[in-house]
């Protein structure tokens, strides 16, 4: 890996899942390329991790647990604010991720977790109509 400084641990995607806070990913260009985010017709997001997971079912992501690489400060009006109105308004995004998360978690609650996440897209795909 060129470029790329810091002690090599254990890489697996599950062993990543271990820390507690905010992660930041750093992907090469050409690699962002490679896994395009879904294009859903009149939705315009689809949670990050989906493409995360599918860079890291590829192959090793490697981790600096004791280095800081980033700081930021949260908005009012920002991402963590504002899932549920996501969750809303894009539905099949969130329901592709979550499908596909299911598998990941290794534990029945987070399993279940991302099952009844599921079952609200889904009510939501159905009610979608009638909302609008």
């Amino acid at each position: 890996n060129i470029g790329v400084v810091g002690e090599n641990r254990e890489n697996s995607l599950m062993e990543y899942m271990k820390f507690q806070g905010d992660l930041t990913f750093v992907f090469q260009r050409e690699v962002m390329l490679d896994f395009p985010f879904p294009v859903i017709p009149g939705e315009c997001f689809v949670p990050e991790l989906y493409i995360w997971n599918l860079i890291g079912d590829q192959g090793d992501i490697l981790y600096f647990p004791t280095k800081s690489i980033y700081l930021c400060e949260y908005l009012a009006d920002g991402y963590s604010a504002n899932f549920a109105a996501n969750f809303q308004r894009n539905p099949q995004g969130f329901l592709l991720f979550y499908v596909t998360q299911i598998h990941r978690e290794q534990q029945w609650l987070g399993k279940g977790k991302c099952l009844v996440r599921c079952l609200q897209c889904l009510l939501r795909l159905g009610f979608k109509g009638v909302s609008q």
